[in-house]
């Protein structure tokens, strides 16, 4: 693991894409993806004081941070023991380290309307705030989600993605190692879960890691 310090800048999941350059699948390197990683592998996280109480949706969430954690031989996501925790202080777009918890947190906060969730993390020594947007119409099953609503668990595990340290600076389909082939909206199969830019209809594309989702995070957490 990099030892140096790194503030990662937040990283909202929202709509919009960016389509500039492309760099053939098999020349992805993980570095590309990751300016650093989490020096702490095992990650306890809390849902905050103010996260829905719902079983549907608190589970869907531990399900979204497992799916990250099966494929790793390092990294972990655990649901911290006992009750809620406070909420991470300041706007989503706060990056002071010296600022932040002492433990990772699950929020739940007013966002943009195109925005779906966000992700600050300060890594090695530090904490991640996964902030999900409270206003949206949120699909809490497991299955395809209605057109006029949002895909929780794909939403969810695409911001545990940036919860890696991972797709912090771009996503697969934004500069400057745009592969923009693993975000085509037509196809099940090559749309990746670290794609930025999809309507609130094909947001359960995002519930299945796909192939280069799976080896980049592998390969920063062998």
């Amino acid at each position: 693991m990099q030892s140096l310090r790194r503030l990662a800048a937040a990283a909202a999941a929202g709509i919009g894409l960016g389509l500039l350059g492309t760099v053939p699948a098999s020349a992805h390197t993980w570095t590309d993806w990751y300016e650093d990683t989490w020096n702490i592998d095992t990650r306890v996280y809390w849902f905050s004081t103010r996260f829905p109480t719902g079983t549907n949706i608190r589970a869907r969430t531990v399900e979204a941070g497992d799916a990250w954690e099966a494929l790793s031989g390092t990294l972990q996501f655990n649901l911290g023991a006992g009750a809620d925790r406070p909420p991470w202080p300041g706007t989503p777009e706060g990056t002071d380290c010296d600022d932040q918890l002492s433990y990772d947190v699950i929020d739940w906060v007013p966002l943009p309307s195109t925005t779906y969730g966000i992700t600050t993390t300060c890594l090695v020594n530090g904490t991640f705030s996964l902030r999900m947007n409270d206003t949206l119409p949120w699909y809490t099953g497991t299955g395809q989600n209605p057109s006029n609503q949002v895909h929780f668990r794909g939403a969810i595990k695409h911001e545990f993605g940036h919860a890696t340290g991972g797709w912090l600076v771009a996503h697969w389909n934004q500069p400057p190692n745009a592969d923009p082939s693993l975000c085509v909206s037509g196809s099940w199969m090559s749309y990746h879960t670290m794609c930025k830019g999809i309507t609130e209809a094909q947001t359960w594309r995002w519930n299945t890691l796909e192939t280069h989702d799976k080896h980049t995070f592998q390969a920063a957490y062998p």
